[in-house]
């Protein structure tokens, strides 16, 4: 879990920088308030205590729980009964574990609206990632990009076509949709964030979803970074992951082995997990391209699409994880918005 004796000194220096803008601009953590930090056993346990310093240098009053972490696809992913009951009784719920988002239960997830419960997630990253890079972004800023893509979601037929050099040819129907523009502020009651933040999500008309999609980038869970920044496990250029989307299910993974099969044996064995969730549109400038999904998936000039719950009207399912695509062109009713990682509104 921790670099016992072997984080460097300055590593550490900058990741209590970092917790400090978390708790203190981001979600505006108030003396006496009863923070919660859930994280597991595949996590470094120095992001958990760079947060619990933070809130405890403004007078908060702190409590971090660990518990296992869902180690592969066939592992239980729910949240422990202690866990459950300690949700409830916090008003700032900080998610940094490995395996545990999103799966608070549906009926935990409507008490922590009606509690208006804050919450911010850190999810699968390493205390190395949680430096620099789409945390430094203005909130404002990948807001007000993703206000500039809202009427060409929202006003015309909803019509969304997705491309890329690799071969990408997905077509979905938006019209209607639910959608968010992530604020990246957790400082009202309610108000919910991720670390870094920065995309405009999208839960397509059911049913509306097909074509093929060539992932290049990373998916949680199934192809992701090492650990250590800036390395990736795979070649994502060479040796892309392909799917057939049919009427908003994902009907085939080509190829064997490896991440393939990974994919392949979740949307064959949890039910709905091949449903097709959710198209969005990263809108921070300033994430990198570093092989982790939570990083990646907010780039401005990025998309992933995700299987498993969502769509509108909801379709619920125990799962629901990301497919990052690096850089594709994307028009909505004929209209491009980005292409080659760049806004074209």
């Amino acid at each position: 879990m921790s670099l016992v004796g072997g984080t460097p000194f300055w590593l550490k220096i900058e990741a209590a920088k970092y917790a400090h803008k978390i708790i203190n601009e981001r979600c505006a953590v108030k003396p006496d308030e009863e923070v919660l930090i859930l994280t597991d056993t595949k996590t470094e346990l120095e992001m958990s205590m760079s947060l619990a310093q933070a809130a405890a240098a403004v007078g908060a009053r702190w409590n971090l729980l660990v518990q296992d972490a869902w180690m592969d696809e066939s592992s239980p992913r729910i949240l422990t009964d202690i866990a459950k009951q300690a949700l409830l009784a916090t008003d700032l719920f900080l998610d940094v574990g490995y395996s545990l988002y999103p799966d608070v239960p549906p009926e935990y997830t409507q008490m922590l609206k009606d509690k208006k419960t804050r919450r911010m997630t850190l999810e699968c990253r390493t205390l190395r990632s949680m430096i620099g890079g789409g945390t430094d972004c203005d909130p404002k800023i990948f807001y007000d990009i993703g206000e500039r893509m809202r009427p060409y979601v929202e006003d015309g037929e909803g019509e969304v076509h997705c491309t890329s050099r690799l071969g990408t040819d997905l077509r979905c129907n938006v019209k209607g949709a639910r959608n968010i523009n992530y604020t990246g502020m957790a400082d009202k009651p309610g108000m919910s964030m991720c670390t870094p933040d920065g995309e405009f999500e999208i839960y397509p008309v059911l049913g509306s979803a097909n074509g093929v999609i060539v992932a290049d980038g990373p998916m949680n869970h199934v192809r992701e970074s090492t650990g250590v920044y800036g390395n990736y496990p795979w070649d994502a250029y060479k040796d892309p992951l392909k799917v057939i989307v049919e009427e908003g299910k994902y009907v085939e993974v080509i190829g064997e082995g490896g991440d393939a099969d990974k994919f392949r044996w979740l949307i064959e064995n949890i039910p709905n997990a091949d449903n097709f969730g959710e198209f969005a549109m990263g809108t921070n400038p300033l994430c990198r391209e570093t092989g982790e999904f939570s990083e990646e998936k907010k780039k401005l000039g990025n998309v992933h699409v995700a299987y498993g719950r969502g769509c509108t009207p909801a379709v619920p399912c125990n799962i629901h994880l990301d497919i990052v695509l690096r850089k594709p062109r994307v028009e909505i009713d004929g209209v491009p918005i980005i292409d080659k990682g760049k806004l074209l509104i």
